[in-house]
Formats: C-alpha cells, structure tokens, sequence
C-alpha cells in the first residue's frame, strides 16, 4: 500500500535527474566493501616472509646460485597462484550475487515511486523512507510525517531519534519506524556522514578465533626463526662460513615460517563461501563461514524463521457494545489508513475492505512500544489504537476477562491483537511516548502465522550439530510456545516474557536467560541483553533476525545473520544473508563451517609438525656439525608433504563438532611425539651418512670446504631429505584416518582418498629420484637403491612408533594432563 505523496513533493523529471547526474550530482562513492584484487596479489605474494625469501634468492642469483634461488621461489609461487586463482574465481561468483543483496532506494520521479540503485540518486531526488530503510544520503525530511530514526553509527546511543518535517537525515542511519519521504540534498562525497559510512563500510578484517590461534602460532615461530639466523649467522663468522652458503643457510631458515598457512586458510574460506553460496547463503565476511562453526546457541525470531512472515486473519471478537459487522470496520478503517503498513495491517486489509480516513496524527508501530495509534481528523479527541492486549489493557477494569480470551487464542498459536480508544487529552503523547490511562476494548483481533515447511527437520540438525535454539520474539509467550512446539520444540519448553525480565535483577536475569527457551513480548534492547548475558558466560551466540528491531542484538552477536527480504538495516550489520530467506540453510553452513575448521587442524598439524622436526635438525646438527638441507631440499619437501596435501586436505575436509579446548592444546599432542622421534631418527640419518671417516667430520665442523667434504655433506643432506619426505608421506593418513590403525586412538573417518594422496605423492618422488635430471635440480646426489631402501624402512620404523606414542597417550602421560 503506497500513499500518494503530497503535492509538493512530487519529484524530479527524469530529464531533470540525467541532467544533473552528467553535472556530477549523482551519488558516486568509492568505498570499498571487499578486498580488491590488487589486495589480494599483495597478500598472497609481497607479505613479509615473501619478499624476505625474495631478496635472498636475488642475492643467490648474483652470486651465481641460479638453480638453488629458482626451486626456493618456485613452491612459494606455485602455492601462490593455486591460491590466488582459487580466490579470484571466488571473488567473482560472490560479487555477483553481491550486487543483487545491495539496498535499493525508492524515489519519486515524474510524481511516480520507482526503485534505483543508490548510486542513480542525485542531487533534488525526493526518497521514501520506511521502517527498515537505511538512508543513502544526506537531506531533510520534507514528508508530513515524523519518522524515527537509529543514529547510532554517528552517536553511538542506540535509542531511536524522532525526526520531524525538516529535520536532517545522514547517510549510514536508519529508520526504526514511520513512513516519510526526504530530499537529496548531499550525495556521495559531499555527505556529511560520507567519511564516517565509508570507514565503516571499506573492508576491513575481523578475525576469528581460529584466525587468531593461527596468527600466534606463526608470529611464535617467526621468533624462532629470528633467533636460528642469529645463532647461524654468529656461527658462519666464527668458521669463516663462505657467504653463498650463508645465504642459502638464510632462505632455509626463512621458510621454517609456515607462511603457506595464510593461503590455506584463504583458500578455505573462499571455497567454503562459494559452497554455501549453492545454498542460497551469501557471506559478507568471508570468516563468517568458519565463525558458524563455533556457535553454541543461536537465536531466533519466530517471525520469519519457524513461520512464513505471511499472516492470515482467523478471528475477531467484538467487545463491549461493538457488534461484529462494526468491529471489521473499525479494524479495516484503521489497517487501510495507516501510512505504514506492516504484516499485520497487510493481513487485515486482504481480510477485510475498509476506507482510508484522513489522519492528523500518526504514530507507527514500534518494537518498543508494541502498539500503533491512529488520530482521525473528523475526531481529533480521540486516539485509535492497535496493539498487544496486555499492553494496553494495563489499566483497564475489563483486563481480566480479555485476557482470559486472550489465552484461550494464544494457546492455539495465534497473534492476537487489540483495538481500543482512548481520550487525547487523558495523558496521551502525540510523540508515541504514552497511552492514554484509560483505554476502552473495541476489538479482539487474531491472526494466524504459517509454519515454514521443513521447519522440524532443521531444528533435528541444529540438534545434531550441538547448537542450542533460543527464540527471541515479540509475540506473547504463550503463542510463541505453541508455534515452537508445533514446529518441532519439546513439549515442556520453558518460555518468559520482556515484562518479567524486567522485574528481575541482574543474577536473576542471568539464571532465567540460561534456562529459558522461548522468549516473549521482548524488545530491542532486551533481545541485546539476551545476547550479552549469554556470551558473558563464555558461549559464542549467533543472531538471526531480518527487522530493524532486531538491529541492536544481530551488532552485538558473535555472527549475524539476516534474511534478503528484511529490512536494509539488518542486511547492512550482517555477516551472512539468506538469499533465499531460508531458514533450513543455515545447517548446512555449520557444517561447512565445521568443514573449514577442520581442514584447517589438519593444515596446522602438516606445516607445524615439518616446522618442529626441521628445526629440531638444524639446531642439533648446527651443535654437531654442518647444516643439513640446502634450499633446494626443503623446497621439495615443502611441496611434496606441505603444499600438495595442505591443497588436497581442504577440499576433502569433513564436518564434525569443533572442539570448544584450544587449537594449541590439540597440536602439541599431535606434533610433539611426531616432532620429537622424527628429528631425532632425522639427525642419526644425517650423522650416519655423514660419518664416513672421523677425518672429515673434523673438516666439516671446521667449515674446511674440500671439494671430498662438501660431497659427504650433501650426501648427508640427501639423505635426511629422502627421510623427512617417507616419513611426511606416512603422515598424510594419520591427518584423515581411513581405519582404526591410522586413527591412533582418535575417532576415523574412513576416508581413503588420503591413502590414494599419499601413494600418489610417493609415485611422483620416486620418479624424482629414478630421474637424474629431476634429481640434480632438486640437488639430490645418488645414494643407490640399498640406502633409499634402508630410509623407506627405517620411515617405516617411525610411522609404527609415533603410531603406538599416539595410541598409549604417552604425551598426556608423562606430562600428567588429560587427554587433549
């Protein structure tokens, strides 16, 4: 229903609105809502470690080390572009869809409403303005209504503010409730609020938890790495270390750092965004989709969620010396001259015919409040008013036996609503602050809400994936109650209203938040209470909500989620939008959330376990004598059991419930036994392959580089290199256990494809080896069958000895800690 707007405010000509954007009028801004794709080229190949490794394979390059500078810069650009193909196509398909989530702006042009992106509008446009709509730019409100409005990004106060005729809007606000229209008077970059929406609004990262852990884990490790260059570079003076060698000495130490991590972790969450997006799931945040994951308890409105937004009328009960034929036309009187209709007023005008009267006063429907009030102005004494019963019949001798009706019908599940009347002048605020203190019962209206198919099914997986429902509504509790139960609820579900939460103090409130399911007559800023006092006892919430009364709880929650049909407000604070405006999705973004985090604890337990192992080597042997890889080595070693399984184990990741103990306790007991036995089996490899004769031990540790000496050594470092890759190769399965063996005493997922990524990665460094070519680029020398028998059986050897460290706890044993 779209009232004709005044007839002063009829618009722009079209002609009037192309000439003034030509002008440079129009609307344009440049904020920046996602990464770009310079970026992402700057993230993924200029970081630090990156351009770190660059400038000492350039110096390599000029000292003539051309070969060893090209295979340490080739897995890092290798991994790079994998990646970066990966985010690029992603990228794509969500800004594609992207642009269909963006607010639209209806304006008036040639005396008719028509919608426009927001970046049409232009200097003199006149903009409806409805409750939900975000305001695009800055103007005055030149409707003749008064409108409120949510100025908390430009204040920070949360409580809405009344705009009245000539009052000027700002860009980024919203409008909590009533119907206007406003004039463009700043658009784009001349807005006053244009700086602060733009920061707002640019890109910027939130990281998760995961995100976090992961960021600590490598800033650790570069620590470490910092503190071997200075160990070695000390070491290298003092024996006269010739340079070249301490370059390379560098680069290895530099790719100690699992710099391959942040792709990984990029990549996942750009395929798991894509994925969902199949689903009709958009992401605003691309780490929304692992952040779903985490979620203990989602929140809900009835509205939209277990229902179908759509009312249909049911009933209606005359009171006092109202009869039924002139309660409908109260009620449709009232529905057909609203200037801001809702669902409610929808139901009752496709119910009943009714005549739009002439207002003087307007007051919308507000959450807050829970009633809307009309002033006809053939009767300008008395206020019409449409709301929840035990609102407005708070004073009134007749509650009792009303609200007995009430019952009756909100225990079927129905809405149900009152019309009244009461005197202006008995206390009532033309502003909508208050009623008036008698209020006389006209009508008893209810209205019936449509279950959304599917409903019970996806209450059976949030279920299954561990996640408490709460449902937040502001609807009476007791038809809350009814409509959760016949959506799937238990029988005995606990319910509670806004009003009791009030009267509580702040340990009762706490005690009947935890234990309450089915929330009631709730307003904005109790539904941010909810929120908060759930997450103060350590849980992560999520809130689903599409009005703008429900703004305040989804900025609060730890993810956000809205419906495309909402309103602009809450689509705008949103982490994720249902596209379709389905709730039945969102199952399938926590498993794939769950997906995400699990992949992830696979990666980490790959890069942190060859991070560990390796630099235990190169700290045992820098004790002992020489240096045991050379750039070369460990590039194929991060390609073959880093960069390809890290790849293969995001695709193939599985969902499963995320443990709530921290990611740093569940890799020191995985990487600590792998660690600890593969460098010290690792270092007797070296050491006795390197001790051909006690005299040129003496020479290697003395830095003596004859020509005999540095072939032992790189016979030594061949030797550790072929070990390490066996030995990360049998490590694949234990990441994703195909059978109870490989599981170790942790559940299997018998999955075989790890099996098939481990055989195919042996077939490929076995070809490595056969081949001389191969081998010489990957500076490997010939150690003849029998040795590289001798190290495949001696990985052999280790797979079935971390196997059993795994299985008998030993880590949790020595250590006396619980199982992790």
């Amino acid at each position: 229903m779209n009232p004709k707007p005044p007839a002063l405010v009829l618009g722009l000509t079209e002609e009037e609105a192309e000439a003034r954007k030509q002008r440079g009028e129009g609307n344009l801004s440049s904020s920046q809502v996602s990464r770009t794709y310079g970026d992402i080229i700057s993230e993924n190949l200029f970081n630090f470690f990156n351009q770190v490794l660059f400038f000492l394979c350039f110096i390599l390059i000029i000292l003539g080390h051309v070969t060893d500078a090209l295979v340490a810069v080739s897995t890092v650009l290798i991994n790079v572009l994998i990646s970066f193909v990966q985010e690029i196509n992603a990228k794509r398909k969500l800004e594609k869809i992207a642009i269909l989530n963006r607010p639209q702006a209806t304006v008036i042009r040639d005396a008719r409403e028509r919608t426009i992106p927001p970046q049409e509008i232009v200097t003199g446009d006149i903009v409806v303005l409805t409750p939900g709509d975000q305001i695009l730019v800055d103007g005055p409100v030149v409707g003749e209504n008064p409108v409120e409005v949510d100025e908390s990004i430009l204040t920070g106060e949360s409580d809405p503010v009344t705009k009245q005729p000539g009052d000027m809007l700002f860009s980024g606000t919203f409008c909590v409730s009533g119907r206007t229209v406003y004039q463009a008077e700043k658009v784009g970059s001349a807005s006053l609020a244009n700086s602060l929406v733009a920061s707002a609004r640019k890109f910027s990262r939130h990281y998760t938890e995961l995100q976090n852990e992961i960021n600590l884990i490598v800033r650790v490790i570069m620590l470490i790495a910092f503190y071997f260059a200075f160990l070695f570079t000390i070491n290298s003076v003092i024996k006269q270390v010739p340079f070249p060698e301490m370059i390379k000495m560098a680069v290895v130490i530099v790719t100690l750092v699992p710099n391959g991590l942040f792709l990984s972790i990029s990549l996942s969450y750009a395929l798991g965004a894509v994925r969902i997006l199949g689903k009709g799931i958009l992401v605003q945040q691309a780490n929304a989709v692992e952040s779903i994951s985490h979620l203990d308890v989602l929140c809900i409105d009835k509205t939209g969620t277990l229902t179908t937004n759509r009312l249909r009328y049911d009933s209606l009960l005359p009171l006092g010396t109202s009869d039924e034929k002139a309660g409908k036309k109260m009620i449709a009187d009232f529905a057909w001259s609203t200037s801001s209709p809702n669902a409610t007023t929808t139901a009752i005008t496709e119910a009943f015919a009714g005549e739009k009267q002439s207002v003087a006063t307007d007051v919308p429907f507000a959450s807050r409040h829970k009633w809307s009030a009309l002033v006809y102005s053939e009767n300008k004494n008395d206020v019409i008013i449409l709301g929840a019963p035990d609102i407005l019949l708070t004073q009134s001798s007749q509650s009792g036996l009303i609200l007995k009706k009430m019952k009756v019908l909100t225990d079927r599940g129905l809405r149900v609503l009152l019309l009244g009347r009461g005197s202006v002048r008995d206390g009532f605020d033309l502003g909508g602050k208050l009623l008036p203190r008698t209020i006389e019962p006209l009508v008893l209206l209810a209205l019936r809400d449509e279950l959304r198919t599917g409903v019970a099914e996806t209450l059976s997986e949030f279920k299954s994936a561990q996640v408490e429902l709460k449902v937040i509504s502001g609807d009476h509790p007791d038809t809350v109650s009814r409509i959760a139960r016949q959506a799937g609820f238990p029988d005995k579900v606990t319910s509670i209203s806004g009003p009791e939460l009030t009267q509580m103090n702040p340990v009762q409130f706490q005690h009947a938040v935890e234990g309450t399911t089915i929330f009631g007559r709730i307003t904005p800023v109790q539904k941010e209470e909810i929120i908060k006092a759930l997450q103060s006892r350590g849980q992560r919430v999520g809130m689903l909500g599409d009005g703008v009364n429900d703004v305040l709880a989804l900025k609060q929650s730890d993810l956000a989620i809205a419906m495309k049909q909402g309103s602009q407000a809450a689509r705008a604070v949103s982490d994720i939008t249902l596209l379709n405006n389905s709730f039945s999705a969102l199952p399938f973004a926590v498993r794939e959330g769950q997906r995400i985090n699990n992949g992830m604890q696979q990666i980490l337990k790959i890069f942190i376990t060859r991070t560990f192992f390796v630099s235990l080597i190169i700290l045992s042997t820098g004790m002992i004598a020489g240096f045991p890889f050379s750039p070369r080595h460990l590039s194929l070693a991060g390609l073959l059991i880093g960069g390809i399984p890290s790849f293969a184990l995001v695709l193939w990741a599985r969902p499963g419930k995320v443990p709530r103990h921290s990611l740093v306790a569940q890799l020191i007991r995985f990487v600590v036994p792998a660690g600890l036995t593969l460098s010290l089996m690792g270092l007797a490899v070296y050491l006795l392959f390197l001790s051909t004769s006690s005299s040129l031990m003496l020479k290697i540790f003395t830095s003596m580089q004859t020509r005999t000496a540095q072939q032992a050594l790189l016979h030594a470092q061949t030797a550790v290199t072929i070990f390490i890759i066996f030995c990360g190769i049998f490590l694949i399965p234990f990441l994703s256990p195909p059978s109870a063996w490989w599981a170790a005493g942790r559940e299997e997922n018998r999955d075989k494809k790890p099996i098939l990524l481990a055989w195919l990665i042996f077939a490929a460094f076995t070809w490595i080896l056969i081949d001389p070519d191969l081998a010489r680029t990957f500076d490997l020398a010939p150690l003849g069958v029998i040795n590289t028998v001798f190290l495949f059986l001696l990985s052999i050897l280790w797979t079935y000895w971390v196997q059993k460290l795994w299985t008998d706890r030993w880590f949790e044993k020595f250590f006396g800690l619980k199982s992790l």
